[in-house]
């Protein structure tokens, strides 16, 4: 063998060791598992807009991170199932998209011993009088996320009810017997704002679980509506309003008695609907991701505060409003953040 020949394969056999070295002393991955539980199905933006975060944060799906996704439909037996499948899955994370979500985790996680489980919440309204957390400083728990603040937007929607029509007296809700921690707060706090502005609230009560029997109920009662009885909509969360086949029927009420409705989200307003105004749900779930990820960096959830959301659209859509007589005022459209035309 020449000593050129040798040189070579010298060559070749140290490149090789050192190639070996280098890729085993380099450190591993982590794959981060993340439980994701939705509470209802109109909330999918969040979890995108989560995702979507997480990818520019270089966690890359299949790679280090990966999701487990759990819908409840407005279930709370559902609801429970999923936490607990994924406290025992031992997931690295949960990320509960909406305050029934959290409520499930928390009480799952302390059931089961598991509150080494971090839960990052979106969507949740009053975690500090709900008992999610301690305070917006720290949670003292397992817990941290964004919260929705329920109080001043309630107030704004009427605000922008009595700009479209000045003798706003009466707002009609659906009051559902089954409903949610979200339901019962603003439905609470709408009555207290809109006493203050001077206003009713007319309740048309609804008895069925969220299941086939409340969407005949919910259209028994809408062809029982008077022309007159209600001067506005005023579209609730909860499960039985909220649940696909009853959506229609929040539009419905406006339609047929040709009153202005305020929405909860922004695609309500795309199918027909006159205003909302609401957090963007991809916009919190992008928020909450940066949460996971000072977590997965090490943070403790007790150490990072709770946030509201960054702002609130209002959307309006003047092609519906005009083909129901309504007029919206101008000053109303040039605060708009979206407008339908």
């Amino acid at each position: 063998m020449s000593k050129q020949l040798l040189g070579i394969l010298i060559l070749i056999v140290v490149g090789v060791a050192i190639g070996a070295w280098y890729f085993s002393s380099r450190p591993t991955q982590k794959m981060h598992t993340v439980g994701v539980i939705e509470w209802l199905e109109v909330m999918a933006p969040t979890y995108k807009g989560f995702k979507d975060r997480m990818a520019t944060l270089d966690y890359e799906e299949g790679k280090n991170i990966s999701y487990t996704y759990r819908q409840a439909n407005g279930d709370f037996e559902t609801l429970d199932a999923a936490s607990k499948e994924l406290i025992a899955s031992n997931v690295d994370l949960i990320f509960a998209t909406a305050l029934e979500a959290a409520i499930s985790a928390k009480k799952e996680t302390e059931a089961a011993g598991r509150t080494d489980i971090p839960i990052v919440f979106a969507n949740t309204n009053n975690p500090d009088e709900l008992g999610l957390i301690a305070s917006f400083k720290s949670s003292d728990n397992n817990l941290t996320g964004i919260a929705t603040d329920f109080a001043n937007v309630t107030a704004k929607k009427l605000e922008f009810l009595r700009q479209i029509n000045p003798n706003i007296k009466k707002v009609g809700v659906f009051d559902a017997k089954i409903t949610d921690p979200a339901g019962q707060f603003m439905l609470a706090e709408l009555k207290k704002q809109a006493a203050l502005q001077g206003m009713e609230v007319i309740a048309f009560p609804l008895v069925s679980p969220p299941t086939e029997a409340s969407t005949a109920e919910m259209a028994k009662v809408i062809a029982q509506m008077k022309p007159g009885s209600i001067d506005a909509y005023f579209h609730l969360p909860g499960p039985l309003l909220n649940i696909p086949p009853n959506i229609p029927f929040n539009l419905e009420v406006q339609n047929t008695l040709k009153v202005p409705g305020v929405y909860l989200v922004p695609q309500m307003v795309e199918a027909g609907g006159v205003i909302s105004y609401q957090h963007d749900f991809a916009r919190v779930g992008a928020q909450a991701a940066s949460y996971a990820n000072k977590i997965f960096k090490g943070a403790k959830p007790a150490s990072i505060p709770i946030q509201y959301q960054d702002k609130n659209d209002l959307v309006i859509n003047l092609k519906v409003a005009k083909s129901l007589g309504i007029t919206i005022p101008d000053s109303l459209v040039r605060i708009a953040d979206r407008v339908i035309q």
